[in-house]
């Protein structure tokens, strides 16, 4: 048996490291010239940087052996550092009480206590609607709160209003669920801790989180897998629901009965690149419906041996083109040459809209901008500019992503010799734990026949 993966992000490469090692024949196709996905990273003149902040957390006991056997002593355990920068002012986040009642201003925080006061008033007489991430939120947090932060950063980073983005959204990424727990948790340090506001988090000691990816490639190649970069899959033929072939590149891969496709790459790639009419007219049309936000990071090299203390800062406000700024260095010290640090600012886009098309220069200006207005630096501290580009960054969870990503995931079920997941694979917004348990569970289903892997991945709602 052969198993040809798709994609060499993380759920694409730990499938395929757990195969290998099992003795099973492993081609992976990755369309970049580097493994790893949104979990790659890049070293230019002594600096090592990521696509934007990286933190590896999780929970699960299996997924922590299964990375501590893979990495052993090459990660390190830090204390995460994180703040807004919201009306001229840095906050704590996760908030700390007294930061808040401190740092606003007295009228401002007298709004938000009595906007809160109010949605709770209104819970009490009738159920929330939550029929979009705007009534969701405002009926958790209140109007004023929900208008200073949730809005103005969420729609900067999506795009779109946040009356036409899915509640859906709020209840995955939003762990407190009003004003109250909020207080509860800074107080009261008890109970369990959100995994958006998990406190510690795993990262490589002496290089980029790309060093997991690296690590997973090399263990494959040991086990005599192959993985071939610059390989774009642009040719699927599937006859009587089974896939028989995959092109890249003008090279064809050729698929036994026996042989299985494990796809993380986005369900676009997957299907657009299907050969003939044998994909329904629905489907397409669903797919295309299905949206990704694209992301332009801006490196900064600074002339300086550190700006800030914080693992990353929030940028919310729309005088900030960007959505986000990290410092490399805060992750690891020999991430940037002594005396100098290096930022990443993330800039969200659509796929060649102006911004994605934007050049390096106009771009490195629109960093520059955001950094000065924060006080952190001057232009004079800028030596120069990296600039990156994601097209496939953000699942878009809008009000219509369910019934569509239903559509597509039926279609996608339907082929015999196919697995699919991961983050792209599924069009789901996930952690970097996730992606990996999601590979590994779908190498045991090949290697365990017993396994039904449609039906635990529905069960664990990987299907959104």
């Amino acid at each position: 048996m052969k198993a040809v993966v798709l994609g060499a992000g993380l759920s694409g490469l730990s499938c395929a490291h757990r195969l290998s090692s099992e003795g099973v024949e492993v081609e992976v196709l990755e369309a970049e010239d580097q493994v790893g996905g949104m979990a790659k990273s890049f070293t230019d003149e002594g600096y090592t940087f990521d696509l934007g902040p990286h933190r590896f957390h999780t929970q699960d006991s299996i997924i922590i052996k299964h990375i501590n056997d893979l990495m052993g002593d090459d990660m390190e355990s830090k204390l995460r550092v994180s703040r807004i920068f919201l009306e001229g002012r840095f906050f704590d986040y996760p908030l700390r009480i007294s930061n808040a009642v401190f740092g606003m201003p007295p009228l401002t925080m007298a709004r938000i206590l009595s906007d809160y006061a109010f949605a709770k008033a209104q819970n009490i007489l009738s159920k929330p609607k939550d029929d979009s991430f705007e009534t969701w939120v405002k009926s958790r947090f209140g109007k004023r709160l929900y208008d200073i932060y949730f809005k103005v950063y969420t729609e900067k980073t999506w795009g779109i209003p946040c009356d036409r983005i899915s509640a859906d959204w709020a209840v995955q990424r939003i762990s407190l669920l009003s004003l109250w727990d909020t207080v509860l948790k800074t107080i009261f340090k008890g109970g369990d801790t959100p995994r958006t506001y998990v406190s510690r988090f795993l990262y490589p000691a002496k290089s980029g989180i790309g060093a997991i990816s690296e690590k997973y490639a090399k263990i494959i190649g040991d086990n005599g897998g192959r993985i071939f970069l610059g390989a774009k899959v642009d040719k699927i033929k599937i006859v009587d629901g089974t896939i028989k072939s995959i092109g890249y590149n003008n090279e064809s891969n050729d698929i036994s009965e026996s042989d299985i496709v494990l796809s993380t790459i986005p369900p676009h790639q997957f299907i657009f690149s299907i050969c003939g009419d044998d994909v329904p007219k629905k489907v397409l049309e669903a797919c295309e419906r299905l949206v990704f936000r694209s992301i332009v990071f801006v490196h900064l090299k600074i002339s300086k041996e550190s700006v800030s203390k914080d693992h990353w800062i929030y940028l919310p406000e729309p005088v900030f083109s960007s959505n986000r700024m990290s410092e490399t260095r805060n992750f690891s010290r020999d991430n940037s040459p002594r005396g100098k640090t290096l930022l990443t600012f993330e800039i969200t886009c659509q796929y060649r809209d102006d911004i994605w098309n934007a050049n390096d220069g106009k771009l490195k200006k629109m960093a520059v901008k955001d950094l000065c207005k924060s006080g952190l630096a001057s232009e004079a501290d800028i030596m120069d500019a990296v600039i990156k580009r994601q097209r496939w960054a953000y699942p878009v969870y809008d009000l219509e992503y369910r019934q569509n990503l239903d559509i597509v995931v039926e279609y996608l079920k339907s082929i015999k010799n196919l697995r699919f997941f991961g983050r792209n694979g599924l069009f789901r917004y996930n952690n970097m734990d996730h992606s990996i348990s999601m590979g590994l569970f779908a190498a045991d289903s090949v290697l365990d026949k017993d396994i039904d892997y449609m039906a635990v991945a529905t069960e664990n709602h990987w299907f959104g």
